[in-house]
């Protein structure tokens, strides 16, 4: 655009506007100015190319100037963007969501969760509703762990574990050298069935229940093989707190078992206890069997031990009792060991029966407990059927004690039984024996066949049959 202009202000300043007239010279500076005029426009030809170029190229560097800015703007909003996706998809991980409906994992191998610590952690995202529940529904096999599984979820009383109720034994839950389930410090667990938890004589508890934990069982729940029972466990009233003593179901410190199944019942076998509730602990089992542990059933320490129409078959040693309230009643039965209790405690093992006992007497109260064990029976003891001692007392009404290997009832040491309606049969030594300040209150009995005599008082004891009293 600038040169015609330059051009033109270069060919007047080569014409003369004198009035002489031009001449031969005038001519040729005329023909040299032109010439000159038109080497200048080819150099102002040449800058203006130059200086087009020039603006091409600082257009192109703006725009190259503009398009970094962008790059370095989209970059940084990229990096805002993908650092906001990761605090929404951890906000989401981390949010709790509400299960309404009900729900069933199934877990193992080819299952929604691996196993069970899987399925629980997974849990652990949701709250569920009071009006639902979430079942994990363990598949069949051998489920196999090293590590105690915690059952701990703030809704864990709406969370059921099942395996299969009909045949537990197709769903073992296999633990190495470790405790088995685990429900803590006020946590509960809703419903357990149709499983077998296995140990390797390594840990501590199947069942661990303490610090006001709740475990609710269905009837189908086997366990054994936490610890190493054997016929000559140190079972005074000390020997359970020691975590040398493992059990199948161990309940202490205000935890709870109950089962509230309606059928089937917990079996337990080969555990150093079979039952254990210690330090006010609580287990309410309506239907018991315990076979070839050390102890059947044991309860110390203000614990509670409620185990109706229950079977004990071949355990090594009694099922002892210590400061505790036990009962063990209702068409119960026990072989191989019977029950004791000590320490201010209380058994009801009414309508129980006890047989076959190799070490000790079938029943037997000692240091300030009692036992009420009417319309029970005991027959085949090594001892006694019914011994009390040390201030304690049995009420064993309706009874019947037979072939023992001393006496049917034995009062001794200012202990005193009740047993109105009873017989005592064909024992090696008496019928009825009290020694030692022990009392015998009778009524309506029958004694026959018991070598050293029916009635015995010796030693300032007391037999009172009817309203008539024999002493020594």
């Amino acid at each position: 655009m600038y040169r015609p202009l330059i051009a033109l202000i270069a060919l007047t300043g080569c014409l003369d506007t004198s009035e002489e007239s031009p001449g031969e010279d005038t001519a040729a500076d005329v023909s040299e100015c032109c010439e000159a005029s038109d080497t200048l426009d080819g150099d102002v030809a040449d800058l203006s190319d130059a200086i087009a170029a020039l603006q091409n190229e600082l257009t192109a560097l703006r725009g190259s100037m503009d398009q970094l800015a962008t790059r370095e703007e989209v970059a940084q909003l990229q990096d805002e963007v993908a650092a906001l996706a990761e605090q929404l998809a951890q906000a989401e991980r981390d949010a709790i969501l509400l299960l309404s409906e009900d729900t069933t994992w199934t877990v193992g191998p080819t299952g929604d969760h691996p196993d069970l610590p899987a399925a629980m952690a997974a849990l652990q995202r949701y709250v569920i509703a009071d009006s639902a529940a979430v079942t994990l529904q363990l598949e069949p096999g051998t489920h196999r762990y090293s590590a105690p599984i915690a059952l701990a979820h703030a809704s864990g009383a709406r969370i059921r574990i099942v395996g299969d109720p009909e045949a537990p034994g197709t769903v073992q839950l296999e633990f190495e050298e470790s405790d088995g389930l685990t429900v803590r410090g006020g946590y509960v667990l809703g419903y357990l069935d149709g499983v077998s938890i296995v140990g390797d004589a390594g840990g501590y508890a199947g069942i661990h229940v303490e610090d006001n934990g709740v475990l609710l069982a269905g009837g189908a729940i086997e366990v054994s093989g936490f610890g190493q029972p054997d016929d000559d466990m140190d079972l005074d009233y000390h020997a359970p707190e020691r975590e040398s003593y493992g059990a199948g179901v161990r309940v202490a410190y205000g935890g709870v078992f109950r089962e509230i199944g309606e059928e089937g019942s917990l079996h337990t076998e080969s555990n150093d206890f079979g039952v254990l509730a210690v330090n006010g602990g609580i287990i309410e089992v309506p239907a018991l069997t315990t076979a070839s542990n050390g102890v059947g059933a044991g309860a110390y320490n203000n614990a509670v031990l409620i185990a109706e129409a229950s079977v004990a078959t071949a355990n090594l040693n009694y099922s002892t009792h210590t400061n505790a309230a036990v009962m063990i009643n209702n068409d119960s039965e026990a072989s191989g060991a019977g029950h004791r209790v000590e320490n201010n405690s209380f058994l009801d093992v009414y309508q129980s029966r006890v047989s076959d006992v190799t070490d000790g007497s079938c029943y037997r109260a000692y240091r300030s407990s009692a036992i009420h064990a009417n319309n029970s029976s005991a027959s085949n003891c090594q001892t006694n059927s019914y011994y009390a001692s040390s201030n304690s007392h049995i009420s064993a009404a309706d009874s019947i004690a037979s072939g023992n290997g001393e006496s049917g009832y034995r009062a001794y040491y200012s202990a005193s039984i009740g047993a109105d309606d009873s017989e005592s049969k064909n024992n090696v030594r008496y019928g009825y024996y009290a020694s030692h300040s022990g009392v015998m209150l009778l009524r309506d009995t029958s004694a026959s066949g018991n070598g050293s005599g029916n009635y015995s008082p010796s030693r300032t004891g007391s037999v009172q049959i009817d309203s008539f009293s024999f002493n020594d």
